[in-house]
């Protein structure tokens, strides 16, 4: 099943040497612009002394925005380079900032262009791609006498189990892909000659490879 988005798994950082410039890339989750900015903002006070924090950043699931920075570079050589590495992989609400400690030795536009999109490129294969879907979740409510047979279900078809109370009767709750919540409720009727309630109890996207 394809992802319906994918984005930076995991905050993760990386350094590179070109021409004895310090390129050092960070990588990262953020739901909005007012993350991305203070995502900015930590990485300018963590490297004050850095010639140059360029990055770039997407934000937005449907009509994902896009924004980014050469941050005094010469234009079109980092911003946009990091930019389209993230855009390369279709990543959204990511964002990958890359901080430059200038070594004394020019490296060109071309020079330049090519070590911010290596940077970008490595640290985010560095913090990994995760994937997501929709899912729904569900809440079934039943009689002891099927809860081995549901369980069983839940586990062999990898469905999550988010929490259980047991008192007169057992309701669990469970996260599965919204696609297959129709098959889902069939499956589960047809087990339990359809004594199981099942009501709708919200939405949340599921985390997928990749």
């Amino acid at each position: 099943m394809p992802a319906e988005y994918i984005r930076i798994k995991e905050k993760k950082s990386i350094e590179i040497i070109e021409k004895k410039s310090r390129f050092i890339a960070t990588a990262g989750a953020v739901c909005n612009e007012e993350e991305a900015r203070a995502f900015i903002s930590d990485i300018k006070l963590l490297y004050r002394d850095a010639s140059h924090h360029t990055y770039a950043y997407i934000i937005g699931i449907n009509t994902p925005a896009a924004r980014y920075s050469d941050d005094g570079e010469p234009h079109g050589t980092a911003g946009l380079p990091i930019l389209n590495v993230m855009q390369g992989k279709e990543v959204t609400d990511s964002i990958i900032v890359v901080t430059r400690y200038f070594g004394g030795i020019k490296l060109g536009t071309g020079g330049l262009a090519r070590a911010y999109s290596k940077s970008a490129a490595d640290c985010m294969a560095t913090a990994g791609l995760a994937g997501f879907i929709p899912g729904k979740i569900l809440e079934l409510k039943s009689d002891y006498h099927y809860l081995g047979k549901i369980k069983n279900y839940l586990e062999k078809a990898k469905y999550d189990i988010l929490d259980e109370e047991y008192t007169g009767h057992v309701i669990i709750r469970t996260l599965i892909p919204a696609a297959d919540s129709a098959s889902f409720k069939i499956k589960i009727a047809n087990m339990t000659n359809a004594t199981v309630q099942i009501a709708d109890a919200g939405e949340k996207y599921i985390e997928m490879e990749v």
